[in-house]
């Protein structure tokens, strides 16, 4: 969908703004595209790195994101709060044979988070 502009943001900007040089024009937008490309660069190359290095967790440790959130996205974890059990035992599958990983324990949680709606 298209998002029209307010007809006061677009009077305010057309007083306050004039007209440019068609080539000043090009060669602002050169210069912001060369910038873009460098900090996205930039960007890109940390999260290679922090890859590299084995930090799988590279939002948590920059302060981007919680431990919890990653936790939650498994999903193991999804599949067994779905089907509601309590003790799940989490069991993969790979290139030697079946094998016992984590046990989740959702109850926990659910009965920390029931009381204070409870209360409320």
């Amino acid at each position: 969908m298209f998002f029209r502009t307010p007809r006061f943001i677009r009077r305010w900007i057309r007083r306050r703004m004039h007209p440019m040089a068609e080539e000043s024009a090009l060669s602002t937008k050169q210069k912001l595209s060369y910038a873009y490309i460098f900090f996205a660069w930039n960007a890109f190359a940390l999260v290679i790195w922090q890859l590299s290095k084995g930090n799988k967790y590279w939002p948590v440790t920059q302060g981007l994101a919680k431990k919890e959130d990653f936790e939650l996205d498994r999903p193991a974890y999804g599949w067994a709060k779905a089907l509601k059990i309590e003790k799940a035992e989490v069991y993969r599958f790979g290139s030697h044979g079946l094998k016992k990983t984590e046990d989740i324990q959702i109850d926990s949680e659910e009965k920390k988070s029931q009381p204070e709606a409870s209360q409320k």
